[in-house]
C-alpha cells in the first residue's frame, strides 16, 4: 500500500468528503488523524453507514486518533499536532479540508460578518494548518505533504459567492506560495478544487428539480462530484506516484471550471 505506516491528519474528517478521504488513506495503509468540531457527526456518510471515521479507520486496521478542534485557532491547531505525534508517534500528511460557505447574495448585500466568517475556516484554518505541518517537517528536518482541499470557486469567480470564493482563492494562493518556497526542504504542497460534491448536506439542494437542471448546464459531464472522486485525488497527489507534483490546483470538477455554456440561441 502506497501510505503504509505514515500518519495523515484530515481536518473536517468526520463528514462528507473529509470522511472518505480519511477513510482512502487508512485503506493506503496511513493511521489518521480526525480532526473536527464533533464527534459523532457523519456516522451515515461515506459507505460506512453507522461508523464514525476513526471507527471505519479501525475497520481497516489501522489507527484512528479523534482530536475536538477549531480549525481558526491557531495555538489549538499547533497543539493538535504535537498531540499527534505524541500518540501516534509522526505526521506525513495534512490534509487541510474544513470548509465553511456563507454565499447566496451580491457583493454589496455581505457584510464583514459574513466575511469573517468564511474567511476564519477557508483560509486561517488552511494557513494554520499549513504552517502547523510546514514548522513540524522542518523542524524534524523531514519530507512531508500539505493537501488543501480548495474549490472551483478558488480558481473560477462564481456569481453571489464573492466572499466563499475569495476565502478560497486565497487558499489556493497558499497552495502555490508554500510549494514554491518548502520545495528545497522535500515538502510537497497541492490543492484539490472540486465542483459541487454529493454528501450528505447536499442531498436537499441536490433534489431540487432546478438544480438537476443548473448541474448539466455547468458540469460538461453532467453530474455532480462524489466523495470518492476527491478522495481518490487526494491519495494521488499525497502518495509516491505524485513525488514531483507540487504547487498543482487540480480541478476534480467534471470539467466545470474551464467551460461557459454557449447562449441557448447559439445552441444547436
Amino acid at each position: 500500500m502506497a501510505l503504509t505506516d505514515q500518519v495523515a491528519f484530515v481536518t473536517g474528517g468526520n463528514t462528507g468528503q473529509g470522511k472518505a478521504i480519511a477513510i482512502a488513506l487508512a485503506r493506503q495503509g496511513a493511521d489518521v488523524v480526525v480532526a473536527d468540531l464533533q464527534e459523532t457527526v457523519g456516522v451515515e456518510d461515506f459507505d460506512t453507514p453507522g461508523l464514525t471515521t476513526v471507527q471505519a479507520i479501525e475497520k481497516e486496521g489501522r489507527r484512528g486518533l479523534f482530536l475536538k478542534l477549531d480549525v481558526g485557532d491557531e495555538d489549538a491547531f499547533n497543539a493538535s499536532v504535537e498531540t499527534t505525534v505524541a500518540e501516534l508517534g509522526r505526521l506525513d500528511i495534512m490534509v487541510n479540508n474544513a470548509g465553511v460557505i456563507r454565499a447566496g447574495a451580491k457583493l454589496h448585500n455581505f457584510t464583514a460578518a459574513d466575511m469573517d466568517f468564511n474567511y476564519r475556516v477557508n483560509t486561517r484554518g488552511a494557513w494554520n494548518g499549513t504552517m502547523a505541518a510546514i514548522r513540524h517537517f522542518l523542524d524534524n528536518d523531514k519530507p512531508g505533504q500539505v493537501l488543501n482541499i480548495v474549490s472551483t470557486a478558488g480558481i473560477v469567480a462564481m456569481v453571489n459567492e464573492g466572499p466563499y470564493s475569495m476565502t478560497k482563492a486565497a487558499a489556493a494562493m497558499l497552495v502555490r506560495n508554500a510549494a514554491m518556497e518548502y520545495a528545497p526542504n522535500g515538502i510537497r504542497v497541492n490543492g484539490i478544487c472540486p465542483t459541487f460534491v454529493r454528501t450528505s448536506m447536499s442531498k436537499a439542494v441536490a433534489g431540487l428539480p432546478e438544480f438537476k437542471e443548473f448541474i448539466p448546464a455547468f458540469i460538461p459531464m453532467g453530474r455532480m462530484a462524489e466523495v470518492t472522486d476527491i478522495a481518490n485525488a487526494a491519495v494521488f497527489l499525497t502518495s509516491p506516484e505524485s513525488s514531483f507534483l507540487t504547487g498543482l490546483l487540480l480541478p476534480v470538477d467534471g470539467g466545470e471550471s474551464m467551460y461557459k455554456p454557449a447562449p441557448p440561441e447559439l445552441v444547436v
